[in-house]
């Protein structure tokens, strides 16, 4: 699922299905602790389109929250394979593009808790920014760059 700010961005673009909405949800990383492995073996559990399509959703959400990359990055490459599918619902192939070009844009770390360590560094920083600096310092959204220089947080 994709939280309120990205979502409601996407679906105005014709890009997300509604199943990926999660109102209320903004700076959040969704279904940490998935990676090839898990994902593979999710799809064999549950069925290879809910497995992928956690998994594209985890991808997103790790790049924008933890490595502050632009959606509008992610938006694009949906909006591409949307259009070159011809159809409105993602199928799993399109769903493994999805996750092959989403992994070209950031990386997010095979193991479970490197990637809830990151998420819960990135949120806390993204919060304590907001939190510590006075709104006329905030020039770059959550200005998690500006906080890991400000605050010397590596």
């Amino acid at each position: 699922m994709v939280g309120a700010g990205l979502g409601v961005a996407l679906k105005r673009q014709g890009v997300l299905p509604d199943s990926w909405l999660l109102p209320g949800v903004a700076s959040t990383a969704l279904n940490v602790g998935i990676n090839d492995r898990i994902c593979k073996a999710i799809a064999q559990r549950a069925g290879g389109r809910f497995a992928y399509d956690t998994y594209a959703r985890f991808l997103l959400y790790y790049g924008v929250i933890v490595h502050n990359k632009n959606p509008e990055v992610y938006f694009d490459v949906l909006t591409n394979i949307v259009a070159k599918s011809g159809r409105d619902r993602l199928l799993v192939s399109d769903l493994q593009t999805v996750i092959s070009e989403f992994k070209q844009i950031q990386e997010a770390p095979d193991d479970p808790f490197e990637q809830v360590l990151s998420v819960v560094k990135a949120i806390y920083f993204k919060v304590s920014c907001l939190v510590m600096t006075p709104p006329a310092k905030h020039t770059h959204g959550y200005c998690y760059r500006h906080c890991r220089h400000h605050h010397r947080i590596t």
